[in-house]
């Protein structure tokens, strides 16, 4: 990332050495070297689609959601293409525009039926979607769809991890928890281990009454940050319905502390 930030540096006015090291900043995790090279890129070539989309999503990473519209509006009005429409879904979706998010995102399916990222996202905006409607049919319309594309993305890339979490979550909704605990189990299986893992699959296994598996992700969680406030409040539920009350108690005064 360093050698292509020096490329770029000497070259300032082209557009693509500077994506290339924006991109490459962004392969380390680093958006924060990466926008500068993004807003190089476009300030030498205003229209440069690739300069656009990066900075969209760089902007996006850095939760800088009025610079993100701005360049996901602008990438795709330059041209209509499968990676600017996705880009602009993902975009919408964080703008909490769901409706059109979900254009976008069939847009890309409709012109490529194998762009698994796509079906992921278009599942995650039909879980937002499900939160704003109140009724009935269209809530379960939302989650059967989320497991609709997200069966899809699965079936394209079986070690899927985002499918299988996308659609945990959406089985947990429809109260199927046996699955959700399955899918998110396959993920722990597939070397995801973060915290938003195991922290999923103890709200399963609290909804479907099993309290020890529970805490025993919980205490996975806060064995690597004791002062997590949700794990440990999560785990003091557990651990009262467990009719372990010393231990509730416990947790509740170090969640206490550390508010």
């Amino acid at each position: 990332a360093a050698d292509l930030g020096h490329v770029a540096d000497l070259d300032p006015a082209g557009s693509e050495f500077a994506c290339d090291a924006a991109e490459a900043y962004m392969s380390i995790d680093s958006a924060g070297r990466a926008i500068a090279f993004c807003e190089r890129a476009v300030r030498v070539a205003p229209k440069n689609q690739r300069a656009l989309l990066l900075q969209a999503r760089t902007c996006l990473r850095l939760n800088e959601l009025d610079c993100a519209s701005r360049a996901a509006d602008a990438a795709l009005a330059q041209k209509a293409t499968t990676d600017s429409y996705y880009i602009h879904g993902l975009v919408r979706t964080a703008t909490k525009d769901y409706k059109t998010a979900e254009f976008d995102l069939e847009k890309v399916l409709e012109w490529n039926h194998l762009y698994e990222a796509a079906y992921v996202a278009l599942s995650e905006v039909q879980l937002f979607l499900y939160e704003q409607y109140s009724g009935p049919t269209m809530q379960l319309r939302t989650l059967e769809k989320a497991v609709e594309k997200c069966t899809r993305a699965l079936e394209l890339n079986p070690r899927s991890t985002d499918a299988l979490f996308t659609r945990s979550k959406a089985y947990a909704l429809q109260k199927e928890y046996a699955k959700a605990i399955d899918d998110v189990s396959r993920c722990i299986a597939l070397e995801r281990t973060d915290r938003s893992v195991y922290m999923q699959r103890a709200r399963y296994y609290q909804g479907y009454g099993q309290f020890q598996n529970a805490i025993n992700d919980l205490n996975q969680i806060v064995l690597n940050d004791p002062k997590d406030l949700e794990a440990l409040l999560l785990r003091s539920s557990c651990l009262e319905f467990n009719l372990n009350l010393e231990g509730a108690l416990k947790d509740l005064e170090l969640a206490q502390r550390g508010m």
